[in-house]
């Protein structure tokens, strides 16, 4: 190929006069002050400036052919997704039209029937149905040829984009070339005359970067995360003193390179009697045996693992050997699960190697995503071994979750946040790391997010929500990666860009795994996994052997002869059948019982499993500044928002504390002149009734929606190690907040209007009123919290709260007489109402005002009884907070096979 830059006589002639010029007048000027300044000289920067102009308009040329492209490419998808449906109606039609003749059909009798025998009858009757089966044979014949024709448009065109690239990225190449090429001659008659030769040539030449846009910057950028230097394979680390400390911010050799390092992540004690591991308790390792230590005293021979690597204490304890964990390879050997009485998985055996993406596809219901569940340990596993890195996901759960990263299909989020904010609040749930901002920069460059990074997430479309959702996995880099449809609901071209980026990650010497319906991309993973019916394989190999071996015409026809009833048998058995008459296993099997003969144990000894007081702290500080921010944000929508939005957003965000204020005034206004004063009156016992509902309804109000609302989120975080006591605790502490300020607020208003109790009997009479409407406030608010824990669904947690809160007014003690009533009372003593009630009667003395006699022992106006029954809704705020981390925890932990499965989707 010709140079595309000519360079005539006349430039370089230029180029030799500059360069003589200029080092015939020492051009540039060496400055002892600053000898190592980066220095240019106008030539030079004439030929970079119109480097760049060339850069740009290929780059703009690029851009225009890529816009036709990507428009014909999605017409081209398009077309063949109709004629993919069109087949599909067409073997619809073919099935009913071949299907056998009833008995009424074959007798059928048109008109010119009627005076013919039956035999005629039903010889017409057959050749109108072979007639019709034929007709459907060419209907369909046609339709698979132009679906064919359109499969071909459609696959001749998806290489194009790569094409283009590569040829623009060619011609910039070029571009650099002559650039470079001028340059040279620039200087060589610049260096021969210049009086500091040597040092001009350091800072004048080396070679030219081409644009970011160009195929091979492009491949750079999509391997490539935030620059780290990665230590050797294998190496010792030599512990001079008594005390080493390891983290990520420690200088090497003991720099803890990992994303989830802590600044201090733990440190190693010489004692007489071993070497010391001590954890600083942030999370994240360090493991011995797949167990989180705290402390543990080590020999020569025994290791522990953190990371990405494993330590071995060395002969003499003063010499530690660092290798890598072992090859990330995903060794699936005979797995099987049951739930609900039928199979979840079986007989699924395969190896996935480092390195590699594997595809799993299937039609719905399959159990494709049984196997992603089974290595979070979120399936009980009746049968089968499961390994990754070499470790045994059984024995190592806690150590390989934190290695693992699943996106699921559904996208939830939240959406009063930015993306920035959402991911780096992400981040810091995952662990203590310090490099927040350089992954935050890199996910959100690899995804093409970056220029969303302040957009509010409800903002965003589908498909960048769904970005937004493998960035957040990508934030720790996760070793094993699983992703649930990560197409779904991507711009076409944005898909194949995300299977290309998802390929170059895995060939960092991670391990993807992808469950996907999108067969177009399938050429793109080394590795296919196709599962029917009962989570059954039926082929585990290349995708480019997968129709041929499978002996089907084309992915869509795969997935018409996998569709199988239950019950029956059809084409999908018999392949799963035959994978397991042909001992497809056999690699797995092998591979499973070479990790169990060499995978090595410890013998440490004064093992201390790690606390988790320290990751609780954390994980809550993170959680209830999230959690707060929520709560101020509730009415926001909207990016860019005029005053009208802002004041809406205010009004909606103080919506709680405007409803307790407008309802303890509209109680005032119903209550009698009387209110809670002195003196026989009945108004009294109104004020109470209607203060204590309002405070049992506003504090239920709070949180009855919350943990349903958000269970995907929280269950998609609890993978990711986070603990349910600080999820739990950050919200009962935030919403507690609020009921409390809606307490005073009740008590403020009703007293600003209507007398309140004359006397107190310990405090001020006005402040131990609020102490009992806060405290009721606040236990009502925790019950809440529990019933939006058990339910599964928005209405279900209607229903539970409508029926406590006519409970609890039914059972107050002030709608009816409860005290000669034992049942009632038993009842009524787990409802916070009761007791709430029984306190503010206790401190405004509605016994000793009531104009009729009251035998309701609690309610006694003596310092006892009110600290009494501030203790038990104390008490019962307290029982509330616990049974709703028990009810989370019974949802999400999974149970052991005996007593049954949690649903995955639970």
């Amino acid at each position: 190929m010709s140079d595309p830059l000519p360079y005539p006589a006349r430039s370089r002639l230029s180029d030799w006069w500059n360069g003589f010029r200029d080092g015939r007048e020492g051009i540039p000027a060496r400055s002892p002050a600053a000898p190592h300044r980066q220095v240019t000289t106008p030539h030079r920067n004439m030929l970079l400036g119109r480097a760049g102009e060339l850069y740009q308009l290929e780059y703009l040329s690029l851009q225009e052919r890529l816009a036709v492209t990507t428009s014909a490419l999605a017409k081209a998808g398009a077309d063949a997704s109709a004629r993919h449906e069109a087949r599909l109606r067409g073997l619809e039609d073919l099935r009913e039209a071949t299907a056998p003749l009833g008995a009424e059909e074959r007798d059928a009798r048109l008109l010119g029937d009627r005076d013919h025998p039956i035999g005629l009858v039903r010889k017409r009757r057959r050749n109108e149905r072979e007639r019709r089966i034929a007709q459907v044979r060419r209907s369909l014949a046609a339709v698979e040829e132009s679906l064919a024709r359109a499969e071909h448009v459609r696959d001749a065109l998806t290489p194009l984009e790569e094409q283009l690239v590569e040829m623009a990225s060619a011609r910039a190449r070029r571009i650099r070339e002559h650039t470079e090429r001028r340059i040279a001659a620039y200087l060589r008659p610049l260096l021969r005359r210049h009086p500091h030769p040597a040092w001009a040539a350091e800072r004048l030449g080396g070679p030219l970067d081409l644009p970011a846009w160009t195929l091979a910057e492009h491949e750079e950028v999509l391997v490539a995360g935030p620059e780290r230097e990665e230590p050797p394979a294998a190496y010792e680390i030599e512990l001079l003193t008594p005390e080493s400390i390891f983290g990520a911010q420690c200088p090497p050799p003991f720099l803890l390179r990992e994303p989830g390092a802590a600044p201090r992540q733990f440190r190693l004690v010489q004692e007489e009697a071993g070497l010391r591991l001590r954890d600083y308790g942030h999370g994240n390792g360090p493991y011995i045996d797949g167990r989180p230590v705290r402390s543990a005293l080590l020999h020569p021979g025994d290791h522990f693992d953190f990371g990405d690597h494993r330590y071995v204490v060395r002969d003499g304890r003063r010499h530690l050997g660092v290798t890598r964990l072992g090859v990330r390879d995903l060794i699936v050997a005979g797995l099987e699960a049951e739930s609900g009485g039928r199979y979840r998985l079986r007989d699924m055996s395969f190896v996935q190697r480092e390195g590699t993406v594997l595809a799993i596809v299937g039609p719905s219901g399959a159990g494709k995503s049984s196997l992603f569940h089974a290595l979070l340990g979120e399936l009980p596993l009746t049968a089968g071994e499961l390994y990754f890195e070499g470790l045994a996901v059984r024995e190592h759960r806690e150590q390989i979750r934190e290695r693992l990263g699943f996106v699921p299909q559904e996208i939830d989020l939240f959406g009063q946040l930015t993306v920035e904010q959402l991911l780096r609040y992400a981040y810091r749930l995952r662990g203590p790391g310090t490099q927040a901002d350089d992954q935050i920069d890199y996910v959100c460059g690899k995804l093409e997010l970056r220029d969303h990074r302040t957009r509010l997430v409800c903002t965003l479309s589908g498909g960048q929500r769904r970005r937004v959702s493998i960035a957040m996995e990508l934030l720790n880099e996760p070793k094993l990666l699983m992703l649930d449809e990560p197409t779904s609901g991507l711009d076409l071209g944005l898909d194949r860009r995300l299977m290309t980026f998802l390929r170059e990650y895995a060939s960092l010497g991670n391990t993807v795994m992808i469950i996907t319906h999108a067969t177009e991309h399938l050429h793109l993973a080394e590795q296919a996994l196709v599962v029917v019916r009962g989570g059954r394989p039926v082929y585990a190999g290349s995708p480019a052997e997968l129709t041929k071996r499978l002996g089907v015409s084309g992915h869509p026809q795969l997935m018409v002869d996998l569709q199988e009833e239950e019950g029956t048998a059809g084409r999908a058995t018999e392949l799963a059948e035959e994978y397991a008459r042909l001992d497809s296993g056999a690699e797995a099997r092998a591979a499973a019982e070479h990790v169990r003969v060499t995978r090595p144990e410890t013998a440490a000894r004064d093992l201390v499993r790690r606390g988790k007081a320290r990751l609780l702290r954390r994980q809550l500080h993170v959680l209830l500044r999230r959690q707060i921010h929520l709560v101020l944000t509730r009415g926001v929508t909207k990016d860019r928002r005029s005053p009208l939005d802002t004041c809406r957003a205010v009004i909606l965000a103080s919506l709680p504390l405007l409803i307790a204020a407008l309802s303890a005034v509209l109680a005032a206004m119903v209550t009698g002149p009387d209110g809670l004063g002195p003196g026989p009156s009945p108004d009294g016992a109104t004020a109470l009734t209607l203060l204590t509902t309002l405070a049992v309804l506003s504090g239920q109000a709070l949180s009855y929606g919350d943990i349903v609302g958000e269970y995907r989120i929280i269950q998609r975080e609890h993978r990711t190690g986070v603990l349910l006591p600080a999820v739990v605790l950050a919200k009962w502490l935030v919403f507690a907040v609020v009921a409390l300020l809606q307490g005073l607020l009740m008590t403020g208003v009703f007293l600003a209007v209507r007398p309140g109790p004359p006397a107190g009997l310990v405090l001020w009479p006005w402040l131990e009123l609020a102490a009992g409407l806060c405290g009721l406030t606040v236990a009502s608010m925790s019950l809440g919290l529990v019933i939006s824990a058990i339910v599964r669904k928005l209405e279900q947690a209607v229903a539970f709260v409508t029926a406590t809160s006519v409970a609890q007014i039914a059972l107050n003690g002030l709608t009816a007489d409860l005290s000669g009533n034992v049942l009632l009372n038993a009842l009524a003593s787990p409802l916070p109402n009761r007791w709430g009630v029984a306190a503010t009667a206790s401190a405004s003395n509605l016994r000793g005002n009531s104009p009729q006699p009251v035998a309701d022992a609690l309610w006694r106006h003596t310092p006892g009884q009110w600290l009494f029954a501030l203790a038990v809704v104390a008490a019962l705020s307290l029982v509330y907070l616990i049974a709703t981390g028990v009810a989370l925890k019974f949802r999400l932990e999974p149970r052991s096979p005996d007593r049954g499965e949690r649903k995955a989707t639970s």
